[in-house]
């Protein structure tokens, strides 16, 4: 057989195969691409509304039934519980899908978006960051932390109808906002600190391994006030961790306020947990925290804490 013979065969073979789909006998056709329709689903009746000028960037990525890297997708100034039609489509099959949104600095997923290899790239090596500074100290006069949420979800993709995704998405960042009253006033700067070690995830949400780092803010009286206050915004919170812990010190002199004698607890999560009782870390995300000193007493909330079990009790 000439080559002018083969390339006549191997039309006809390709005409072949594909006459049954001419003739409307769909089983041997390949499966086509289907195009989807997501909304990023997010409750806001169960916890604080969530400003539109907040959301800079949604960025997706989707896996295959095996946890391979298929593709990804961003999205700027994303809309939650709306409907968007993605330039993306998917053959038939099972899927999962990740979303972060604001992945900003000093937010960063690794590898990077442009590093995900299709069919190569698993889910289990995907991890989300805070880039925390060789200081470990995450400044909030210095580095203003993006709101971060987070969303998953599995679904299938089928033929010939409109495949609707929807990812209900959760929140990450926390406000607590801390104030004390009944110290004397000076013009002294009191730091306020948060110690975690909350700053990496995996792409289920999971805590991943992380150093531990501080948030901290830095303040002083406002004039003619009595009342010290500051607030920080922290990432992920749980229940049951005990590595979260608050502090007080005075800068100028190198006294700690909180905790201001041996014993007392200041395990952050176990102190909301105290003054929101049955509190969900998922749906609750701004947390004030009112501390009164009575001599060498604090009460926390209008609760006291007692000296002898460190447990809050009526005041």
């Amino acid at each position: 057989m000439n080559r002018i013979e083969s390339f006549i065969c191997m039309i006809v073979c390709i005409v072949f195969s594909f006459s049954s789909c001419i003739k409307e006998d769909l089983e041997n056709c390949p499966p086509e691409t289907q195009p989807l329709r997501l909304v990023f689903s997010y409750e806001e009746a169960e916890t604080q509304a969530i400003r539109p000028d907040e959301l800079q960037q949604a960025t997706l990525f989707v896996f295959d039934e095996n946890d391979h890297f298929v593709s990804s997708w961003s999205l700027d100034k994303p809309v939650l519980n709306t409907r968007y039609e993605p330039d993306l489509k998917l053959l038939p099959g099972n899927y999962s899908f990740v979303v972060w949104f604001n992945l900003l600095a000093p937010y960063a997923v690794t590898p990077s978006p442009g590093e995900f290899l299709a069919g190569r790239t698993v889910r289990s090596q995907g991890k989300f960051q805070l880039e925390v500074p060789g200081t470990r100290i995450i400044n909030e006069q210095e580095t203003s932390l993006p709101l971060l949420l987070y969303g998953n979800k599995a679904g299938l993709v089928k033929e010939n109808v409109e495949n609707i995704i929807t990812i209900p998405v959760v929140q990450n960042t926390n406000r607590i906002n801390i104030t004390v009253n009944g110290l004397a006033p000076t013009d002294h700067t009191y730091r306020f600190e948060i110690t975690d070690d909350n700053g990496n995830y995996t792409f289920d949400n999971d805590f991943a391994s992380c150093d531990p780092f501080s948030y901290i803010n830095n303040t002083r009286y406002s004039p003619a006030s009595s009342e010290l206050a500051a607030s920080l915004t922290v990432l992920k919170l749980a229940e049951n961790r005990p590595d979260p812990v608050l502090k007080i010190q005075d800068q100028t002199t190198g006294e700690v306020i909180l905790p201001n004698r041996e014993g007392v607890d200041n395990n952050l999560i176990r102190l909301l947990q105290l003054i929101y009782p049955g509190n969900d870390f998922n749906k609750t995300h701004t947390y004030n925290i009112d501390i009164l000193f009575i001599g060498t007493d604090i009460v926390v909330n209008g609760w006291k804490l007692n000296q002898s079990d460190n447990e809050l009790t009526p005041d």
